[in-house]
């Protein structure tokens, strides 16, 4: 003897489970896609960027959010004079900090340069992001190498594709290079 079979389809339509579906959707995601406060720390609009340019002798560097956030602190440091492909550990860093500020702006006029970066964004949380890239510029591009764990670059790039984002990893609650 079979049991009787159910027809669910009689008692769930399939476009009223589908409405119901996108309703509770809606109701749990609002919160998320609507704000009226900052960002919370560690989403996608707290995460920081190091943006590279150049003219050929100068080389510009921008630290700032991919949003408009202020951050708790920024802070760039510029190392010239070590051999590329090493990691510029025992060379000091020439630094520029900012608190509660939007963007950091540096610059370097050596062919040779290493760049560590770190912006701290505290609400609802904290975030650090981070990370140390060195820069080669030649006549025909900009050659980079990532000193940093989750944090990627491109191994050259030409002149004419600056300027260059990266994006940097969020290092948790605590910055290191």
């Amino acid at each position: 003897m079979n049991p009787p079979r159910v027809a669910w389809g009689r008692y769930f339509p399939m476009p009223w489970v589908g409405i119901a579906v996108l309703l509770l959707a809606l109701i749990v995601l609002t919160p998320v896609l609507y704000s009226s406060g900052p960002p919370a720390a560690g989403t996608i609009f707290t995460q920081a960027e190091l943006v590279v340019d150049t003219n050929g002798t100068v080389t510009h560097l921008y630290l700032w959010g991919v949003s408009d956030v202020r951050y708790q602190s920024l802070s760039m440091g510029i190392a010239t004079g070590f051999a590329w492909g090493h990691r510029p550990s025992r060379i000091p860093f020439q630094w520029t900090n900012g608190t509660e500020i939007l963007a950091l702006v540096g610059s370097s006029d050596q062919g040779v340069f290493a760049v560590n970066v770190t912006a701290v964004y505290v609400s609802q949380g904290q975030a650090c992001y981070g990370g140390l890239v060195a820069f080669n510029l030649s006549a025909t591009g900009l050659a980079t190498q990532s000193f940093t764990p989750g944090l990627s670059t491109p191994s050259l790039i030409g002149l004419g594709a600056l300027p260059l984002s990266i994006a940097l990893p969020n290092q948790g609650s605590g910055c290191s290079s």
